[in-house]
């Protein structure tokens, strides 16, 4: 069972991964992920959902501490967060925990309805 510190880091990593990308689409953060990471939890394997939850304390509470920033990824600044995300991006091995986030940030953002009617043409 996940807990609900885990459910926040979770969300606060892919939310920073994919930034407003434009008028015309939602933001990560604006939108419900509840149906989204309920499908995920029961139908990913568990190495993935331990991946996601690996990921999600590195890059969210232990690598942002490690650079300074005290109170965590959750708690930056746009700019700030953006460039600790960049810095982690190129990191050995947190690297690779970012590229997981990434997809999975990706999954969660094209699975929304609201998303889909944009990205294919259609009115919400």
């Amino acid at each position: 069972m996940m807990l609900t510190m885990e459910r926040h880091w979770r969300d606060t990593l892919i939310v920073a991964m994919i930034p407003k990308p434009s008028a015309d689409l939602p933001s990560l953060q604006a939108l419900d992920r509840s149906d989204f990471w309920r499908r995920f939890d029961g139908a990913a394997p568990i190495h993935l959902r331990w991946g996601v939850r690996l990921a999600s304390f590195v890059c969210v509470v232990v690598v942002p501490l490690i650079l300074g920033h005290v109170r965590g990824l959750g708690s930056m600044e746009p700019g700030p967060k953006d460039a600790a995300v960049q810095r982690m991006t190129e990191m050995p091995l947190v690297g690779d925990l970012m590229e997981l986030a990434k997809l999975v940030a990706c999954l969660a953002y094209f699975d929304h309805a609201s998303v889909q009617g944009v990205v294919r043409g259609q009115a919400s």
